[in-house]
């Protein structure tokens, strides 16, 4: 025995030293001929150039013995788009071609095996559809007949692929470590093998990505006619990240083009490989969730696949008895069902015919369809009993900062909608024809949503969906301590919620015992609580029809209780007709409008009655009408007036006083005036320091602002101080122009009534009945006025009294003789006036104990 093994041990020395000798010498003497003729034939096949150093090609016999070998190292191949200039298609570390030995005596060469390692492949199909890696020639110069490819195997080691197409904007990066395919690839049909190992470094289309890091295993047997250029798959497995595929199918080239009839088929797939999978935009937002139980997914693709048209795509998938998890908070949403389809046909439909969970005492079950991804069209069946913030905590929305609180929803919606906010593709008749049905129930709901100041408490309804309108039977709440109850309806809220220019009509009553415009009109992220910011902007597709009862109201200073009132939106304009409140212990009833369609501008008017407000707290509440003369420092007393406003103010509530227009009857009772400038001023002039604070029962006038002027016509002050008769203006920047009038009797009297006691012999000054009458006129500005005497004011006494005489005159002697029967003046009450006449007037009074003399001065 030991013989026989130490002669086939000698025997394969032998044969082993022979194969080396042998291969030394076919080297030798046929190393650089081989070269030069394989070398030879591959130039006039390819379509690019190969750069590669000769000393970097290398023929052997004993490397792949039985075969012999050309092996080519650090090999660099140009682009084949001649256009593309010198840009690398592919470089490899060896390519390595396989024949048998006896063909180098032939002289007849068939490669039989092709080995590539270290490859980097750059392919690149650009806009226009030209690719760059079509590098062999198919027609012209080719390669004789003594040497050709009749592959049987090719291996595959280290091999990287970068593959763009610009016209599809999709990106594949992958590498192979080790692999191969082994088939007769130059019979007309042949059975192929594969096993290949796939590392995807990135699947991209668009700036979506779909796959990164991720590996792949694919092993296949195919049955191909390289004549009808048809690939069967009879066995195939594809596995990616854990998930396990059924290939089958048919994929034919036989038109150039690719047309597909493929099966795809998962099995053994569990719900956290599948969620494995994602892309990270997606897969970011479920880091907090785990998954158990078990998906099911079975696919067909059919057709032809071209720049300009795709197969159908058909799946059924679905999955049962799963448990979604969140992690961080320890909630699980329970007995998960779920079962769909989905196709890319001419109308792209997903279909999810059922699902349901259940989530801790809540439970949530419905179907939802959605077809053509272009111009959607849902259809949604939904039942849900479910906590809000445990769904919130589940599915974290983001624009969710802390939510509590139950729903109850039965809903049934089939319509169109937008796909996003940039889409609007959809016919208005389209959504108009949605159908929406059901109800949903609100109770103790309290949120509060992120980057915002308002919290929402106490948040309970019942509302009715009845196509495109919504029913409000029952809405009540509490934000930021203002409370509400609405009931109404909305209509036409869906196409308002998504289709531009579509109009919102809302008819409803509103109740509140307390609503706080400030907290609620504040401008978030620009102002705080003590330096209120305000934003008011009409919206224009927007019909308002309320009657609102609100029992107290703040905003800014101003406060109301009682408010009544009837608001109207149209058109961008608010009309409140009537509205009444109770406010600065009285009562304010009218009627007026906000327009807000001249742009940025609001016009503003009203025609509003004052039944007896306290004036102090009207200049007070209303920021003493954005003026620092006359404030509620100076006033007291109750107002009753009729006052018709207009003006112009922005968004942000401020007036422009250039064009404000006011006229208003007033009465003030009880009043006081204390520390006014300009009666200050005025009793310095005169002497009578009771100016500074007077009183009085009742002031009637009209008063009326315009070119940022207020025009007091003449009135009588009768007052605790100095009855005055005074007229004028005064501009909103404090420029004034008063006349004034007083009974000299009457300054002579309050002058010696104050007089010092060594002047007591003079008495008081009596009435004698002919007293004069004292012209003085207040002009220059508030803080520095000028006084003269005033001879316009004057003038326009005396012919005052001359009206009046010729009006008594004409009385006279229609009693007597029955004149001037057809004067419409006379009948009329009128008071006799005293004959005035331009005298001088000479004027001496002691001040201080000094006798005083006045020089004569016209009056």
């Amino acid at each position: 025995m030991r013989i026989w093994i130490k002669r086939i041990f000698a025997g394969l020395m032998l044969l082993t030293f022979l194969s080396v000798t042998t291969g030394f010498v076919i080297g030798y003497f046929y190393g650089d001929n081989v070269k030069a003729y394989i070398i030879g034939q591959l130039n006039k096949q390819l379509n690019t150039k190969i750069v590669v150093d000769p000393h970097n090609i290398q023929f052997s016999v004993l490397k792949n013995f039985p075969l012999a070998s050309v092996e080519f190292k650090q090999v660099l191949t140009l682009d084949a788009d001649p256009s593309n200039g010198k840009d690398t298609l592919f470089s490899a570390g060896v390519i390595s071609l396989q024949f048998n030995l006896m063909d180098i005596f032939h002289k007849n060469y068939k490669i039989r095996v092709l080995s590539i390692s270290d490859l980097v492949m750059k392919l690149e199909i650009d806009s226009d559809g030209k690719d760059n890696f079509h590098f062999w020639k198919t027609t012209g110069d080719t390669a004789s007949g003594n040497f050709a490819f009749a592959l049987e195997k090719i291996n595959l080691r280290k091999i990287s692929v970068f593959y763009t197409n610009k016209q599809k904007k999709l990106t594949c990066n992958f590498s192979i470590p080790k692999g191969g395919l082994s088939g007769r690839f130059t019979d007309e049909a042949y059975d192929l093998k594969t096993d290949l190992g796939i590392n995807f470094t990135q699947v991209k289309s668009d700036e979506q990505v779909y796959i990164r890091e991720k590996s792949a295993e694919l092993k296949a047997e195919f049955s191909v006619n390289s004549k009808t250029r048809t690939y069967s798959i009879r066995k195939g497995a594809f596995k990616l990240a854990g998930l396990h595929f059924d290939l089958g199918g048919l994929v034919n080239y036989t038109d150039a083009v690719p047309v597909l009839d493929l099966q795809l088929k998962g099995r053994e797939i569990d719900i956290r490989s599948v969620l494995s999978i994602l892309p990270k935009v997606y897969k970011d937002k479920i880091n907090d969730y785990s998954s158990e139980g078990n998906f099911h997914f079975d696919a067909s693709i059919k057709g032809s696949y071209s720049s300009l048209e795709l197969p159908v795509v058909k799946a059924n998938f679905g999955i049962d008895k799963a448990t979604i998890r969140n992690e961080k908070y320890g909630l699980e949403l329970k007995s998960v069902k779920l079962k769909g389809e989905f196709t890319n046909l001419e109308n792209s439909k997903l279909v999810i015919d059922e699902f349901s969970g259940k989530l801790n005492d809540g439970a949530i079950n419905g179907s939802f369809g959605f077809r053509n991804f272009n111009n959607p069209e849902i259809n949604l069946k939904m039942n849900a009993d479910i906590d809000l913030g445990e769904l919130q905590t589940l599915l974290k929305i983001d624009s969710i900062e802390t939510i509590r609180g139950r729903a109850s929803v039965d809903i049934v919606f089939k319509g169109r909608i937008p796909r996003n906010k940039e889409i609007r593709r959809i016919a208005e008749e389209d959504f108009k024809n949605a159908s929406a049905s059901g109800n949903l129930d609100l109770k103790d709901v309290r949120f509060r949503l992120k980057n915002s100041k308002h919290s929402y408490d106490s948040i309970n309804g019942s509302f009715l969906f009845d196509n495109s309108d919504i029913i409000v039977n029952d809405f009540r709440g509490v934000v930021e301590g203002s409370d509400f109850s609405l009931k109404g309806l909305f209509r036409n809220i869906l196409p308002w919620l998504f289709i531009n220019k579509e109009d919102l009509s809302i008819e409803a009553k509103l109740k509140c015992r307390k609503l706080d415009l400030n907290e609620l009109l504040v401008d978030e992220g620009k102002s705080t609580r003590r330096d209120t910011v305000y934003e008011l902007r009409l919206p224009e597709h927007l019909h308002l029809d309320l009657n609102s009862s609100i029992s107290t109201l703040h905003f800014k200073h101003f406060e109301a209780e009682n408010l009544r009132g009837h608001v109207v939106l149209n058109d961008k304009r608010m009309i409140a007709d009537p509205i009444s409140f109770n406010t600065m212990d009285g009562k304010i009833s009218g009627v007026g409008m906000i327009d807000g369609t001249k742009g940025k501008a609001l016009v503003i008017s009203c025609t509003a009655s004052l039944n007896k407000v306290n004036i102090t707290k009207l200049f007070s509440q209303l920021d003493n009408f954005g003026q620092a003369t006359l404030t509620d420092k100076n006033l007291r007393g109750f107002l009753t007036a009729e006052i018709a406003y207009t003006s112009v103010w922005n968004s942000r509530l401020e007036p422009d006083l250039n064009k404000v227009n006011a006229t208003g009857n007033i009465k003030i009772e009880k009043g006081e005036l204390m520390n006014f400038a300009p009666l200050k001023a005025f009793s310095k002039f005169i002497n009578v320091k009771e100016l500074e604070d007077i009183r009085f029962e009742t002031l009637e006038n009209q008063i009326e602002i315009k070119n940022r002027t207020i025009f007091l016509p003449k009135m009588d002050l009768k007052n605790s101080a100095l009855n005055l008769t005074c007229s004028g203006n005064h501009k909103f920047d404090n420029t004034i122009d008063y006349h004034i009038r007083l009974l000299m009797r009457e300054l002579l009297a309050k002058k010696a009534g104050s007089a010092k006691k060594e002047n007591d012999e003079f008495g008081k000054v009596e009435d004698d009945g002919q007293s004069k009458t004292l012209f003085i006129s207040m002009t220059g500005t508030v803080d520095n006025p000028v006084f003269h005497y005033d001879k316009k004011g004057m003038f326009q006494k005396i012919k005052e009294d001359i009206k009046k005489e010729k009006h008594n005159l004409k009385e006279m002697l229609n009693e007597e003789f029955g004149w001037f029967k057809k004067d419409s003046t006379l009948g009329k009450n009128v008071l006799n006036a005293e004959s005035k006449t331009h005298e001088k007037i000479k004027i001496k009074w002691d001040e201080g104990g000094k006798e005083q003399k006045k020089e004569d001065t016209d009056f």
